[in-house]
């Protein structure tokens, strides 16, 4: 009833789900020697000397650690299975970010990520418990049916008719809980979002004392989020209570039952104690499928929200289109670039790069440099370009080949070379050797000095020499630099130019400055101005 609505894929093996139903059965056969032993003891009080007493105590303390210990051991092996499916589901959603091209995540709104990954995860619990729960559960409510209606049919039945009730509450409540769930994670990710603003912008919202401002914003979604979870639990309370009531009241009518019973001599004290803890025993089994149907609909958004994740689909582009055999490096014309709503960036009526250079594309603040440069690379789709796929060409070596200094780049923890390299898997000497010659060019930090986030013990400018090497280092005969100054000091700048001189005789070099020490080794500069990139020869016309 409950995988009609709800479907993940998690792949479970039949073999462990069987597994699992077995040792959680045989732990429960050892609960069903609980009740017995009980109703041998009342039954047989009189026959117990004061002497056999301890013997019988040393017995069940016995058989009841023996039966606890394999118990636990049940529950702690269903467990690790839980967490080791957990852990897999975990691993499916980052390989699937890995796989989602870079235009479309983008685009998506990483705090539904964070939560993805963090707590709405958590519905593998849930989904691994409707696949054991209801075999399992199910068995039980069979088997202790039957041991009632052995003992006493009339009070079996009494505590049948009973049974509806348990699912009253989820049912009715449904469709509210199932609303307010959607839209507690639409908040949650609002949430996520004011709480990475806290966390991570402390610094910066000390020094302008803006603490009341974040704090008002933080505040105003946390309590839209603790509003909504206050009424999807008044519901999931009220879902969980209907199961309690019963289990309240049909003891004591039990009891009534049982007891005249007992005096009318039809039925023994033991039995009647007995027959009252199998009850409840039935009664387990029944709540734990109320709640987990309670459960369900308070995690029905959770489930959508994974599987349309994992069941997400790459646009498709046709940035492969640009790339031509026995083309130039880069060959643009009579092209428009545009923003992703499709407004207009600037004009290129003619950007031809024939061979191996340094060129400088230069440009106000939001003329749209970088975003050429990620048109170029493969971070934006190409529709952000207009015009004739014939007037966008690249080298078809090119494609795969480009190296781009990207901001925000990447750094972990690890060591320097951990990070310009970026792989653990064995490294080739000749790259060893020429990115030690780049550190001690660049003055940067050792190859094993360690670093860490957050806080960070590297300068933003020691931050910018492992950028610088780690894009060099990939030997690509296309690369991209967005601002590679930026946090240097005078010092690294010159020593920057100096290398990228030497450098652009072995491949070509698109960089975007605004720094003018890079022009006079430039082979050509583009300008953006008045929505038009133009050719402008800063040396020729020194020159001149």
């Amino acid at each position: 009833m409950f995988r009609k609505r709800l479907r993940l894929s998690v792949k479970l093996k039949k073999t462990d789900i069987l597994l699992q139903i077995i040792i959680l059965l045989t732990s429960y056969g050892i609960k069903l020697v609980f009740p017995y032993i009980f109703k041998y003891i009342l039954d047989n009080i009189n026959k117990i000397g004061i002497g056999d007493i301890p013997r019988y105590i040393l017995i069940i303390v016995g058989f009841s650690l023996v039966a606890h210990t394999y118990i636990y051991l049940a529950s702690y092996w269903n467990q690790k299975y839980c967490n080791r499916i957990t852990s897999q589901y975990m691993d499916d959603i980052v390989t699937k970010i890995s796989r989602i091209n870079i235009p479309d995540y983008e685009k998506m709104s990483k705090s539904k990520i964070l939560n993805l990954l963090n707590y709405d995860i958590s519905v593998i619990y849930t989904w691994i418990n409707i696949n054991i729960s209801i075999p399992f559960n199910f068995i039980q409510v069979i088997v202790i049916g039957g041991i009632l209606l052995s003992i006493n049919k009339t009070m079996a039945f009494i505590s049948f008719v009973l049974i509806p009730i348990y699912y009253l509450g989820s049912y009715s409540n449904k469709n509210k809980m199932e609303s307010l769930a959607r839209e507690e994670r639409e908040y949650a990710d609002l949430l996520m979002d004011q709480i990475q603003d806290v966390v991570y912008k402390k610094t910066s919202i000390d020094l302008f004392s803006a603490w009341r401002f974040f704090r008002k914003k933080f505040n105003s979604v946390k309590g839209e989020w603790w509003d909504i979870v206050n009424r999807k639990h008044l519901y999931l309370l009220l879902t969980k209570e209907f199961p309690q009531l019963v289990s309240t009241i049909t003891p004591f009518i039990i009891l009534l039952l049982g007891a005249n019973l007992v005096y009318k001599k039809d039925m023994t004290l033991g039995t009647l104690v007995m027959f009252i803890q199998y009850v409840a025993m039935i009664y387990s089994p029944l709540t734990e499928l109320s709640n987990l149907r309670a459960n369900v609909n308070s995690d029905i958004a959770a489930f959508e929200r994974i599987n349309e994740f994992l069941g997400y689909e790459n646009r498709d582009s046709d940035y492969e289109s640009f790339f031509k055999l026995n083309a130039n490096p880069l060959n643009i014309k009579n092209s428009q670039v545009t923003t992703d709503d499709g407004t207009l960036l600037f004009n290129i009526e003619n950007m031809n790069i024939s061979e191996n250079g340094l060129y400088i594309i230069r440009g106000d603040n939001g003329t749209g440099k970088t975003t050429l440069f990620n048109l170029i690379s493969g971070v934006y789709f190409s529709e952000q370009i207009k015009g004739k796929r014939s007037d966008f060409e690249m080298k078809k070596e090119i494609m795969g080949n480009i190296s781009y200094l990207y901001n925000p780049s990447i750094l972990f923890n690890g060591t320097i070379e951990e990070n310009i390299f970026l792989t653990d898997s064995e490294k080739d000497s000749q790259k060893i050797d020429k990115m030690e010659e780049m550190i001690d060019f660049f003055n940067a930090k050792d190859k094993n000095y360690c670093v860490k986030i957050n806080p960070s013990n590297l300068s933003l400018g020691e931050q910018q020499k492992v950028f610088i090497i780690r894009t060099f280092l990939k030997s690509s005969s296309f690369v991209l630099l967005d601002e590679p100054s930026a946090n240097l000091d005078y010092e690294s700048k010159y020593l920057l130019r100096d290398f990228l001189n030497m450098e652009k005789k072995n491949r070509v070099i698109l960089l975007i400055s605004h720094d003018g020490i890079y022009e006079e080794i430039a082979d050509e500069i583009y300008e953006i101005q008045n929505q038009n990139l133009r050719a402008v020869n800063k040396r020729k016309q020194n020159k001149q």
